[in-house]
């Protein structure tokens, strides 16, 4: 593979790694002016609001949200996990928060659900 195309991929790396370690520091500042649940529906909002025109284009289509098991996974998976991390964010450090996140794949992992 030529250069070129690798140092596409380091940037794209790099900002995800950026973006990901920022968001515990951004999210510990946004919490003097709004409530954890507040916070952790706005960054859910925003995030289906940017992602859901790549959505539509792969053929997603919006009333698969409802069903049983996409819907459990929002709440227990994706959802729970970072209310769950913003309410600990009042009580412990960015960078505490940040190892605790750390350590969600692996758990997630053991607890695995099919989303058909």
């Amino acid at each position: 593979m030529p250069e070129e195309n690798k140092l596409k991929y380091y940037i794209a790396l790099f900002g995800a790694v950026f973006f990901w370690s920022s968001a515990f520091i951004a999210s510990k500042a946004a919490l003097t002016g709004i409530g954890p649940l507040s916070l952790s529906f706005l960054r859910i909002l925003i995030c289906f609001l940017l992602l859901l025109p790549f959505a539509f284009r792969k053929g997603f289509i919006l009333r698969d949200l409802f069903k049983k098991n996409s819907f459990i996974y929002g709440i227990v998976g994706y959802g729970g996990n970072l209310v769950v991390l913003t309410l600990g964010l009042t009580a412990c450090s960015a960078g505490i928060s940040a190892i605790a996140h750390g350590l969600f794949p692996p758990v997630h992992g053991n607890f695995r659900l099919s989303v058909s």
